[in-house]
């Protein structure tokens, strides 16, 4: 099965489901504004560190979007991290569209998501998979 672009997914700015930003949390921010993410252990994020809060959007709209991208790749055990990462980024730019934030392979997105909620281990083979066999 081929790889599915997020590209061409839009959402209106009238119907989204961003939480106003008055409601985020106080974070330190680069010159053009973008959040910056404090470095921990891969294994150490949790909800809390996200650049916005994990309400309803995140759970019941982000995470999902993210899972139908995974389940359409042609090996779902073994996404490439740079590719996950740039699907999350578009999926993050639609979810959170008045929040400047770059998702990267090392940042509270990327490993909340592949921790906790979509992947078990994304960097499995299909060879240490024996569902793919």
């Amino acid at each position: 099965m081929p790889s599915v672009s997020l590209a061409t997914l839009s959402v209106s700015s009238a119907n989204s489901t961003s939480p106003p930003s008055g409601n985020l949390p106080e974070q330190a921010c680069d010159a053009d504004g973008y959040i910056i993410n404090t470095v921990k252990k891969h294994s150490e994020y949790n909800n809390k560190d996200l650049p916005m809060p994990s309400d309803h959007c995140w759970s019941q709209s982000f995470i999902p979007m993210a899972t139908l991208w995974c389940s359409v790749q042609k090996n779902i055990w073994s996404v490439p991290n740079e590719e996950l990462a740039s699907a999350l980024q578009l999926i993050f730019n639609v979810m959170y569209p008045d929040i400047k934030h770059q998702v990267t392979t090392s940042g509270s997105v990327f490993l909340v998501v592949g921790t906790n909620s979509i992947i078990v281990d994304h960097e499995l083979t299909t060879a240490d998979n024996p569902m793919s066999q």
